[in-house]
């Protein structure tokens, strides 16, 4: 009977060993690529009669900060662990853990993930033109702008040996077509993309290579 009575203790759920509750432990975000701090709250109660510490909170790269690492969480309160995630020109899908350290032994340290969609501004086809040499035949860049509030600027290229010809589908479509004057010789070079809106300004590269 001792046997399957200790079974059972140890598949007992983690969280009725817990001092500290928290809400979740999972967050999920979506985040602008241009967010300067995307603010986050992981909201947690004392289920105990006792004093918890919270020592520390460790944060796994510097895209994440935390408002105040330090805490007295008295018995049967709540609390919130606040804090910000800056994407830092990141886009696409990323995780990030956080590590909650206590002064209680059964619980020490409480992992908990940020789970973050960061949503570019807008989205291009292709990154890089490639021809080699002697083709002078024309490609194309969809441009596909997600963000309302910006707007196609301009685009400029140092290299005066490439046509480009800018063709708009809708105001938040545009198609790049490229066309090297010459191909008789290599040539490593790139095209600037900017686009405004009424606070910022950003610029993006296509690279033309002609191998």
């Amino acid at each position: 009977m001792r046997g399957i009575f200790f079974i059972i203790v140890l598949f007992l759920p983690y969280s009725l060993w817990a001092n500290l509750l928290f809400e979740n432990l999972q967050l999920e975000l979506k985040v602008k690529e241009n967010a300067p701090a995307y603010p986050f709250e992981f909201h947690y109660k004392n289920m105990s009669d006792k004093t918890v510490e919270i020592i520390d909170v460790k944060t796994t790269c510097g895209c994440t900060a935390i408002v105040e690492k330090g805490k007295t969480v008295k018995p049967f309160s709540e609390g919130v662990i606040k804090g910000s995630f800056s994407p830092n020109g990141l886009i696409g899908t990323d995780e990030k853990n956080l590590y909650v350290l206590t002064n209680d032994l059964a619980q020490s340290e409480i992992k908990l993930t940020l789970k973050i969609q960061i949503i570019p501004i807008m989205t291009l086809s292709k990154k890089m033109l490639v021809w080699r040499l002697g083709d002078k035949s024309t490609k194309n860049v969809k441009i596909s702008i997600l963000d309302d509030s910006f707007n196609f600027e301009s685009i400029s290229c140092e290299s005066e040996n490439f046509d480009i010809k800018i063709v708009y589908i809708t105001a938040k479509e545009i198609n790049l077509f490229v066309a090297p004057k010459s191909t008789e010789i290599k040539e490593r070079n790139h095209a600037v993309i900017l686009f405004k809106s009424d606070k910022e300004e950003r610029a993006y590269n296509v690279f033309f290579l002609i191998i």
